[in-house]
């Protein structure tokens, strides 16, 4: 038997015996090996952009810092680079707090992250058994993102049959959903006049049954599942009562421009949706292109984009049409506010009264009445422009960190099993 074989086996042989352990067991022995190795995690700030310097394993995964009591991974879903943002927020404000953030690499949109997976090696099992022993030995928390399984798709597509294994090894698990996880339709239609799963089109049925079928599984999970859960929309706490409302992070310095917005002589109005049944595009491309084409406005309308090119785009417009139909705000009007731009997004008043800081500076408009809102601040932008005005200020005091950093404190204050 060749030398390495006998490491190999000795390895494995220790491994089982080391997972055999109890919990807590197992615990003790992680920390007096953190002890030994503090490795460091280093960072290094290169343009605005953090060069990641942290030591890795051989699928490139990092190591949060050992010295640090609370050690959280958020993953895999990233929707949005949420996963990364709310660790961020975690190590910030949050003493001794180290987080990392992980993505599956399912779109070819690509969003900051500390760990990137690609689709082949979440779907081997060789990579999900070292993820389970990556995070059973690094991490105290972990808060699964967007419902979608941490320890890979070796199983199913979701998180439902994984959880109970990262409780048993001591770990405080949490949930977070973003949307299409937890809304169910049929429920959504009953609740919103809008609803885009309202008079579904036939191209659309199948598409709408399939996620009545998951969305009735998942939401069951996440309400009955006895740990902490999040949503990073106000909206979502009519999916899920018991939920704590998680709010969407940006870096409002990303997204401010010096050039002021005009809602006169004819402005220019961005509609840049990620999924455009869910948005209401097929009720507001008609408007918004009649009026362009009477020169009334300038109908932006570009295909999807690289994230990194949205910002350019928000500073083109003085007006930017996020939905019309699903009675939320979330990160594209996030966006525009802290742009100083007028953002537009259906939020009834009962979803409006749940945030956590009052008012919001976000237009409402549904299909119905989205051109006559339109025609209505061209003969009269001043209280508009106001209402746009008012919109960083609101995004730095809910949606730049802090606040979800208070909302993830009760949970991160609890120690490992």
């Amino acid at each position: 038997m060749r030398i390495n074989q006998i490491i190999v086996f000795f390895n494995n042989k220790i491994r089982r015996i080391f997972h055999a352990l109890p919990p807590r067991m197992r615990l003790a022995i992680h920390r007096l090996l953190d002890g030994l190795d503090s490795r460091p995690t280093l960072k290094s700030e290169v343009g605005g952009t953090a060069l990641d310097l942290t030591p890795r394993d051989n699928y490139g995964r990092p190591f949060p810092n050992s010295n640090s009591e609370t050690r959280l991974l958020i993953g895999p879903s990233n929707h949005a680079e949420q996963a990364w943002h709310w660790c961020r927020a975690a190590e910030r404000f949050i003493p001794s707090v180290s987080a990392v953030a992980m993505s599956r690499l399912r779109s070819p949109l690509r969003f900051r992250t500390d760990y990137a997976v690609e689709m082949t090696a979440y779907r081997n099992e060789k990579w999900s058994e070292t993820q389970k022993e990556w995070i059973d030995r690094n991490f105290t928390h972990v808060l699964i993102d967007g419902i979608r399984p941490v320890l890979g798709s070796r199983i199913q597509d979701d998180c439902l049959m994984e959880v109970a294994e990262l409780e048993i090894l001591g770990i405080n698990v949490g949930l977070i959903a973003h949307g299409s996880e937890i809304r169910i339709p049929s429920m959504h239609a009953d609740l919103y006049p809008t609803s885009p799963f309202r008079n579904v089109s036939i191209e659309h049925k199948d598409q709408i049954a399939i996620m009545e079928k998951n969305t009735q599984v998942w939401n069951k999970f996440f309400n009955e599942f006895d740990g902490q859960t999040f949503v990073s929309t106000v909206d979502l706490l009519d999916f899920a009562p018991r939920a704590t409302y998680l709010p969407t992070i940006i870096i409002p310095e990303e997204w401010k421009t010096t050039k002021q917005i005009s809602l006169t002589n004819r402005p220019t109005i961005l509609h840049l949706p990620t999924n455009g049944l869910l948005k209401g595009s097929h009720l507001i491309d008609p408007v918004l292109s009649r009026l362009h084409d009477e020169n009334v406005i300038t109908y932006l309308r570009p295909d999807s984009v690289p994230p990194n090119e949205v910002a350019k785009l928000i500073e083109q417009a003085d007006v930017v049409v996020e939905q019309v139909v699903l009675g939320l705000y979330s990160v594209m009007s996030i966006q525009a506010m802290a742009a100083g731009r007028l953002a537009i997004a259906h939020v009834p008043d009962r979803i409006r009264k749940r945030t956590l800081t009052g008012d919001i500076p976000v237009l409402d408009a549904t299909g119905e009445n989205l051109e006559d809102v339109i025609r209505d601040f061209l003969l009269n932008p001043q209280p508009y422009e106001q209402m746009a005005a008012r919109g960083p200020a609101f995004v730095e005091r809910l949606h730049a960190g802090q606040a979800s950093a208070s909302e993830l404190k009760p949970f991160l204050s609890r120690s490992r099993a």
